[in-house]
């Protein structure tokens, strides 16, 4: 932070048991070369590791909620009550900006055009941590010919205006991606737009525990997406069409067609020993996100769509 100056940018992060990373995300934070008083605001749902050790050893403003109280939505909500900034960042407390021009990067075409509500930044994968998510990751932010990504919006690394969110403020209920349900229910009149130089290194540890929940996560998510807001989950990977549960042949085609193509990435990375790792992986991956799926039909599949 600029001195005892009233902050103009809030940076919200969201923790829970974050040891591995936190101090690493902070400490680029406060070597971040930017003309802007800033605030930190951390939001914790339970950690149990030395995550609020790390987290009280800089200056930051610290906010403890139960985990049964957590949402990404509520979590990111609650952040922006709390701030006194008029520009809100909102960042995973395992996504470590890349340079210390990261806020400046972020907030130069907000701060200058009022027709855009919001920016994310680029994803660099932790090479080698998870060679899954890496080759994910990879193919999500590569522009395709139009100069267009996969993700169209990302709470991981994002900024927009406070008045914004006030007027937007995220979906508390939903089990996943409330980025993505705000990004597709902004007003058209508004623009998001991807900021590359803003990037962050950002990778999740390939655990099976994590990817399981991940993946019924997802799961209830598209079925919540689809029956509350009528939307389908149009760019995540993975066979998101709702008709049925069980696997047909085009989705078990494409499904055999994307192993392979982890497997080459594997070889030709010489991740040579996630190749057993991969079967039980994709496995878990795949069932628990059909489980998200049939759970989120009996959850979600009476609810009525909100007006337009």
């Amino acid at each position: 932070m600029l001195g005892e100056q009233k902050p103009e940018v809030s940076i919200i992060i969201r923790s829970k048991n974050e040891e591995r990373f936190i101090g690493q995300v902070l400490t680029a934070i406060f070597q971040q070369d930017v003309d802007l008083p800033f605030e930190v605001i951390v939001i914790d749902s339970g950690s149990t590791d030395g995550t609020l050790d790390i987290v009280r050893s800089h200056a930051v403003r610290l906010y403890e909620i139960e985990a049964r109280e957590f949402s990404y939505g509520s979590a990111l909500n609650l952040g922006a009550r709390l701030a006194e900034g008029r520009f809100l960042i909102n960042l995973s407390a395992h996504c470590i900006p890349t340079s210390n021009r990261w806020i400046a990067n972020m907030l130069g075409d907000l701060r200058a055009l009022s027709r855009i509500a919001a920016t994310y930044g680029g994803q660099v994968p932790i090479k080698g941590l998870n060679p899954f998510e890496e080759r994910a990751l990879l193919a999500a932010f590569k522009p395709d010919e139009n100069g267009r990504i996969g993700p169209p919006f990302s709470n991981a690394n994002c900024a927009m205006r406070k008045e914004t969110w006030e007027r937007y403020p995220f979906d508390e209920k939903a089990s996943f991606a409330e980025d993505y349900i705000w990004s597709q229910m902004l007003p058209k009149e508004f623009e998001i737009k991807y900021v590359p130089e803003a990037a962050v290194y950002h990778t999740h540890p390939a655990r099976f525990k994590y990817w399981a929940k991940r993946s019924y996560d997802n799961g209830l998510f598209v079925q919540y997406l689809d029956h509350v807001y009528g939307l389908q989950y149009s760019w995540a990977g993975g066979d998101h069409r709702l008709a049925n549960d069980r696997p047909r042949f085009g989705a078990m085609l494409r499904q055999a067609v994307r192993s392979f193509r982890v497997i080459k990435f594997l070889i030709e990375n010489r991740y040579l020993k996630f190749l057993p790792v991969f079967p039980i992986y994709s496995f878990l991956e795949q069932y628990y996100f059909r489980k998200g799926l049939a759970d989120g039909r009996k959850l979600y599949g009476a609810q009525e769509r909100p007006l337009a």
